[in-house]
């Protein structure tokens, strides 16, 4: 009995949404490199996985022949997931791949889902650098007694409700799920240590 090609598409649309949510949340962890080339080995198993796939990430990742044709769809697709990658950890060393990806973002970032993903990036990496910083302040007082105030922390908030609205606009709905739950998780961290 073969599967109707309609659930197909939705087993492929979960399997890309957990590799987009890995490469973007395990920031600690190594680079997963099964997830940051999931279109290109979902494409290598069939002529249908492959047209799901690259549709998906075409929809999903605003990957384009057109954007740039110099890269296959499974390319433009791993060049988004190295832009993740890249957010997730933070890097401050960028080699010369990475440099490469970052000059083609442009294009890519018309994606909600990538907005979405970037606020998120950087909203986590703002709240960690403020903990850090606030470690680092002398106790009663000081010259940096002002930054318990934590105006940034309500700016990343801010930017984490885009991030939901950017989550709304992603077709397939179901893509944006795991991107949904994170920024909400975030905001109620945020509220916290705020409170």
């Amino acid at each position: 009995m073969e599967l109707p090609h309609e659930l197909w598409y939705e087993i492929l649309q979960r399997v890309l949404a957990d590799s987009i949510h890995s490469v973007s949340t395990l920031a600690e962890e190594a680079t997963p490199q099964w997830d940051m080339d999931v279109v290109g080995i979902l494409s290598s198993v069939s002529g249908m996985f492959r047209a799901i796939a690259i549709d998906l990430s075409v929809k999903v990742l605003a990957v384009s022949p057109y954007s740039d044709p110099d890269l296959n769809p499974a390319e433009a697709a791993r060049h988004a997931m190295q832009y993740l990658r890249c957010l997730a950890k933070q890097t401050s060393d960028v080699g010369e791949e990475e440099t490469r990806v970052w000059s083609r973002m442009p294009a890519m970032t018309t994606s909600p889902l990538l907005q979405g993903y970037t606020l998120y990036l950087n909203a986590v990496a703002l709240r960690r650098k403020y903990r850090y910083s606030q470690r680092k302040q002398p106790r009663e007082g000081g010259p940096s007694a002002y930054c318990n105030s934590s105006p940034s922390q309500r700016a990343d908030v801010d930017d984490l409700v885009i991030a939901l609205e950017k989550s709304r606009l992603v077709a397939p709905n179901a893509m944006a799920g795991l991107l949904d739950e994170v920024v909400r998780e975030e905001i109620k961290r945020i509220n916290m240590e705020v409170d």
